[in-house]
């Protein structure tokens, strides 16, 4: 099933689609993601059906930092790249190259005048659960 991951300030932060359940990093300052419904059908498009038959997607996170200098700190997560023919794709690895990613995030930035930022990264995994790499 495929899980989402975002990094950058956030720590580590991973989502998985099998029990929609979030797992934040002790050292996260972010403590809710909000993820809009047609985000997630686009995830669930590209997440690998059969186990090793297809190969693992990825893309970036789009959306908006919210409430960061209050007490509240999450995430809306508005929109994600798609994989594109310029990223290496195998059953059980991906390299996400930036040609058409970041062409996508600074359309974007520029429309918004600089609300949807760049929040992370998401990728599937071959696995029924996929496990986490950090503790």
């Amino acid at each position: 099933m495929s899980c989402v991951i975002l990094g950058d300030s956030y720590k580590l932060i991973w989502f998985h689609m099998f029990n929609n359940s979030w797992e934040f990093s002790s050292t996260s300052p972010v403590n809710a993601v909000l993820m809009q419904p047609s985000v997630l059908e686009k995830i669930d498009q590209w997440r690998q059906k059969g186990f090793l038959s297809q190969a693992e997607a990825c893309g970036i996170l789009l959306g908006e930092r919210k409430g960061f200098k209050g007490k509240e700190q999450y995430l809306n997560i508005t929109d994600i790249t798609l994989p594109y023919n310029t990223d290496i794709r195998k059953p059980t690895a991906y390299i996400r190259n930036t040609e058409g990613h970041q062409a996508y995030l600074d359309e974007l930035h520029k429309q918004s005048k600089g609300r949807i930022q760049y929040l992370g990264e998401w990728h599937s995994h071959p696995q029924n659960v996929a496990t986490p790499l950090f503790d």
